[in-house]
């Protein structure tokens, strides 16, 4: 019995494989014009600036607008302890100087005997615009409409005595995260306070909250990751994340968070599936200690730290690789075509004769060595093609 052998590839088609590779870039004051290394919060204007407030550092720059090519400075006199955008980008801040500013082209001040300490955060604006502040050592909450402030307390609300880690917008009521009396709903209509006696809370602390779309309000607890649809709860634990101080939403709904834990720490991704998680030993995010998080309206992530810098990561940045031929030999008998596919997972193999009829197909084949019953083919020339999900090899061969 004649076997006849042709090996080789005869038609080479290479794919571009696409990968997605994450990108990061450093700014500090040794390689930038970053003023100070640690910044205490963050948001983005109606340009894409970026607005970073800086905490009690000297005489340097406390607030700064980055365009992405040169950081322009203020504040000097005060360190900024918050930093929010309103719809319509303009950007809101308070200062250790007990004061709350406004920016849309220029600097606008605004103060009040209510404003009594020196670290009032966090802010929020929210949907009607509506500047909500915190104050973190007299434990009340204040809301400032443009015009007129009003106050509120364990005395007139359901608001605790207790300190306050985040402020979020969930419909249009604020919602209060607190260091250990669960999620507090300030409302026009009905206050509501969740906690572990009377919801599925895991905890009384909530550090994180960020109002998500289609009516859903995505949180972080110690251990968990979660969401509220007003009536439902929903968790997904994760045993590192023991802290967060942002959560946010990017275009294709992954949920970022900022974990500043000393060890545990870094920049966390959960894909509604899976995690993944960025620090200090797997990436070049300088330190796991976070303050803040932000998104950018091309899905960069833009992390404020504590003592080294700002970091940016752009985790869709697309890489176009060349995949490597396949090797395909092949030999043929009057019964059987013997097909050598060294290392490859071959998804699918195909006969075609030379009018470009398919005689036979098969989409999942494995192994290094297949043999094919051709028997019933008449002698002749025939087109052997295969592919795997990288790379198609052609193959030219004789049947006798």
């Amino acid at each position: 019995m004649k076997n006849y052998i042709i090996s080789g590839i005869f038609i080479f088609i290479p794919l571009l494989v696409f990968n997605q590779v994450p990108q990061w870039k450093i700014y500090n004051p040794s390689n930038s014009q970053i003023p100070w290394n640690k910044i205490k919060s963050m948001d983005f204007d109606k340009n894409g600036h970026l607005w970073a407030g800086y905490d009690n550092s000297g005489n340097v720059p406390h607030l700064t607008e980055f365009d992405g090519d040169t950081f322009k400075n203020y504040i000097y006199d005060a360190w900024v302890n918050a930093v929010a955008a309103d719809n319509d980008g303009d950007i809101w801040f308070t200062t250790s100087n007990m004061e709350l500013y406004k920016y849309n082209g220029n600097f606008q001040i605004y103060t009040n005997a209510l404003i009594s300490s020196p670290w009032m955060e966090p802010l929020f604006v929210d949907k009607t615009k509506n500047v909500w502040i915190a104050d973190k050592t007299n434990y009340f909450i204040l809301k400032f409409n443009g015009s007129a402030w009003s106050k509120y307390d364990y005395t007139n609300s359901v608001v605790k005595n207790t300190i306050f880690l985040c402020l979020s917008g969930f419909r249009y009521d604020l919602m209060i995260g607190t260091k250990d009396s669960g999620m507090i709903q300030l409302s026009a209509n009905q206050s509501k306070v969740y906690d572990k006696s009377n919801s599925p809370l895991p905890s009384n602390s909530v550090y994180a909250m960020k109002e998500g779309n289609g009516d859903t309000l995505w949180f972080v607890c110690p251990g968990n990751l979660g969401y509220f649809t007003g009536t439902n709860w929903n968790f997904y634990p994760k045993s590192n994340l023991a802290s967060a101080n942002s959560i946010q939403l990017d275009s294709k709904g992954n949920i970022w968070i900022s974990n500043p834990d000393f060890t545990n720490g870094g920049v966390f991704m959960f894909d509604r599936k899976n995690w993944t998680v960025y620090n200090k030993s797997n990436s070049p995010l300088p330190t796991n200690q976070l303050l803040d998080l932000k998104i950018d309206k091309n899905d960069n992530i833009w992390v404020a730290t504590w003592g080294s810098g700002l970091a940016k990561l752009s985790p869709y940045t697309s890489s176009v690789s060349e995949v490597k031929p396949l090797t395909l030999k092949c030999t043929t008998t009057e019964k059987n075509l013997n097909l050598f596919l060294p290392e490859i997972d071959v998804y699918h193999i195909e006969i075609i004769s030379v009018s470009g009829k398919t005689l036979y197909l098969n989409p999942e084949a494995f192994g290094d060595y297949i043999s094919i019953d051709i028997s019933g083919f008449p002698s002749g020339v025939y087109i052997v093609r295969v592919a795997n999900d990288q790379s198609a090899a052609y193959s030219k061969i004789l049947k006798p």
